[in-house]
């Protein structure tokens, strides 16, 4: 059975992690932006781009960054520790469940977070490899990016290796949608969110990212999202901390995304991210 069915081949999981794609075997497209707001590009784009990320009028499109076979077992591994906490505790809270990587458990725990348990050896190698593979493109397509952690910190690829990422509560993490699963408006409050869809668009009904302009309340939006987008699997959406946003309802079977916020560890300018996290998760 598929991820509705909660069942999974141990072996999928662990073959996908012994043969991780490298970047030139995917067939990665040029990025592609959707405005939140009426602005229009003049000028030096690749700078404008990253005021609008900074100012969250804008979700860049980054294809291709995970393939369909990581993107499969990435889900089933999900799954599959989902359906063995479940066994002892109620990980679905409002028809979700939040699954960090390793490290994101270790962080949690350390400050006396509940967290359920972290995912598998086999789907966090899956997790840093696609990560790591999303911020190779950034570095590559969109390098002006850089700038919101701070001037002279080299490649946000090379960012990540050293340890230099600051990540939100309990992230990166693999977040589970089934029936009635959401995740209420609001405003992650880091420098940059990566988010990956891992669930083809025949797995689930209704679902997607949904997003209001940067200037609403967050925790109160008033009407329907100004933009909502449910991208093929293996796709990257990339907003900035100031955009409001949900997890808009699942009607039915199971969704699954790889979401990630970070802001630079240390030596970003004094007011660069002067705005704060809306998110709150429950126990």
């Amino acid at each position: 059975m598929g991820p509705c069915g909660w069942c999974v081949d141990k072996s999928k999981v662990m073959l996908a992690a012994a043969w991780l794609l490298p970047m030139a075997l995917l067939t990665t497209s040029r990025w592609q932006d959707v405005w939140i707001t009426d602005r229009k590009i003049t000028g030096d784009t690749s700078m404008i781009v990253r005021e609008a990320v900074r100012n969250s009028e804008v979700v860049l499109m980054l294809p291709g960054i995970a393939s369909a076979a990581e993107c499969s077992a990435l889900v089933d591994a999900a799954c599959e520790i989902a359906t063995r906490a479940s066994a002892s505790s109620k990980p679905f809270t409002h028809g979700r469940v939040r699954l960090p990587c390793i490290a994101a458990t270790q962080r949690a725990q350390a400050q006396g977070k509940p967290c359920p348990v972290a995912l598998t050896h086999e789907a966090d190698a899956l997790v840093q490899a696609m990560l790591t593979r999303c911020l190779d493109v950034i570095d590559e397509q969109l390098p002006s990016l850089r700038l919101l952690f701070g001037h002279g910190k080299g490649s946000l690829a090379s960012m990540y290796a050293a340890n230099a990422l600051l990540w939100a509560d309990r992230e990166p993490a693999v977040n589970v949608y089934k029936e009635g699963g959401e995740f209420l408006p609001h405003k992650d409050g880091q420098a940059l969110t990566v988010l990956i869809p891992l669930t083809t668009s025949d797995a689930f009904k209704g679902g997607g990212t949904g997003f209001w302009r940067a200037d609403t309340n967050a925790l109160q939006p008033r009407g329907p999202p100004t933009v909502s987008l449910a991208p093929p699997a293996g796709t990257a959406l990339l907003w900035g901390g100031r955009l409001t946003h949900a997890g808009l309802p699942v009607e039915d079977g199971t969704r699954a995304v790889l979401v990630a916020s970070f802001s630079p560890r240390s030596g970003y300018e004094e007011g660069d991210f002067d705005f704060e996290s809306t998110t709150t998760f429950e126990s």
